[in-house]
């Protein structure tokens, strides 16, 4: 059993990544844009002198609150999404999975004690480490004498309001599928970003 909930006692800070892109307010939109797609980042949080974030603007930010709508130069404080959502480092990765389910966030910034952005937790990230473990456990039930010909795994579900443990019944081929999808909407972001960044604003 202990096999099963180890991934329950795992920290945020154990599968955050690197900030793909943290640009300080005052920052130009068109800056924003260029280093985005220079560095093939889907998300830049603004922070403030000292390094708190302040918002965070996405690929869809500039989709819909930038590209043509706002000149070049104006500053990315003025579009950005606040206040940003954060988590802390130190914080267990399943919270910080209902966190990010229930308020639709694909991207979530994360602080150290002080408060200051040390990290990127990205939800495909966190939900492809539950699917590993989800699959493990399926395959260790499967073997077992009374295990049912369909795949099973006992999947451990948040509710924001209390705790509340669900068992979920999880055929196999669902626990890849999910991160064929997130592979699929990375490249259409990074397209999209790459379209804003050397599109001509229309006459």
């Amino acid at each position: 059993m202990r096999s099963q909930t180890a991934i329950f006692s795992r920290l945020v800070k154990d599968f955050m990544r690197r900030v793909p892109l943290a640009v300080t307010a005052g920052t130009s939109c068109a800056d924003v844009i260029a280093g985005m797609a220079d560095r093939m980042a889907s998300s830049a949080t603004v922070t403030d002198p000292e390094g708190r974030p302040l918002g965070i603007i996405t690929e869809r930010d500039l989709a819909h609150r930038v590209a043509f709508r706002v000149p070049p130069e104006t500053p990315v404080e003025k579009v950005m999404t606040t206040p940003v959502m954060t988590i802390a480092a130190n914080e267990y990765l399943y919270y910080a999975i209902a966190r990010m389910r229930r308020r639709g966030l694909r991207h979530m910034p994360v602080v150290d004690g002080g408060g200051a952005l040390t990290g990127m937790l990205n939800l495909h990230d966190a939900l492809s480490t539950f699917r590993r473990a989800v699959a493990s456990s399926a395959a260790i039930a499967s073997t077992a004498p009374d295990s049912s010909p369909r795949t099973w795994a006992w999947v451990k579900s948040i509710s924001w309001s209390g705790l509340a443990w669900v068992a979920v019944c999880m055929p196999r081929a669902r626990l890849s599928s999910g991160a064929t999808r997130a592979r699929s909407r990375k490249a259409q972001a990074m397209a999209r970003i790459a379209t804003i960044a050397t599109a001509t604003p229309p006459p």
